[in-house]
């Protein structure tokens, strides 16, 4: 009588031959499944691992399964045989948990998104906010720059109007209230 054990599954996708281009998706995969895979298709080709539930499933089982649907298969680059190379001998002990194939975090998926971090561009149109003219419109901006007769193309662009009424603000003024030339 065969005793039978718990198993992990998971979705993953498969870069098939390593190219990512060409990724297919792949659900119910078992840890032994994936060791299969990533010598068939190479070391980077299973990724966004999603663990999913457990399965009853015995070593025989699951390389008699293993031998059915990758029998042919040939590990990367030569011509042997995936399945046996891996799992040696009927007896074989097969990956019953995806801790076994001690795999780095970059092969599953992302739990949550990263933030991109702020640009230099990003970090230069922060200031707006520091003074009185971050918040103004474009078009408040202009009047502003006419009512302070600053030269400026009515034109441009938003932060160019903006850099041009603050280099305005910042030119040093004579003592009769006149900017210097």
């Amino acid at each position: 009588m065969a005793t039978n054990n718990k198993m992990q599954t998971a979705s993953v996708l498969v870069a098939v031959g390593g190219d990512r281009g060409n990724s297919v998706p792949k659900d119910n995969v078992t840890p032994a499944e994936v060791a299969v895979l990533r010598a068939v298709h190479g070391d980077d080709a299973v990724f966004d691992i999603v663990p999913g539930k457990d399965i009853e499933r015995g070593n025989r089982q699951e390389l008699e399964r293993l031998v059915y649907i990758y029998g042919s298969s040939k590990l990367l680059g030569t011509d042997t045989r995936a399945v046996p190379t891996l799992f040696p001998g009927a007896g074989a002990r097969v990956f019953t948990d995806f801790e076994e194939l001690d795999l780095s975090d970059e092969y599953y998926k992302a739990e949550t998104r990263a933030t991109p971090k702020k640009s230099a561009a990003k970090s230069k149109a922060e200031p707006e906010a520091e003074d009185e003219f971050g918040g103004m419109t474009k078009a408040e901006l202009v009047d502003y720059a006419k009512e302070n007769e600053i030269d400026i193309d009515e034109g441009a662009k938003k932060a160019d109007i903006l850099e041009a009424i603050r280099a305005a603000k910042t030119v040093p003024e004579d003592e009769f209230g006149g900017a210097l030339s």
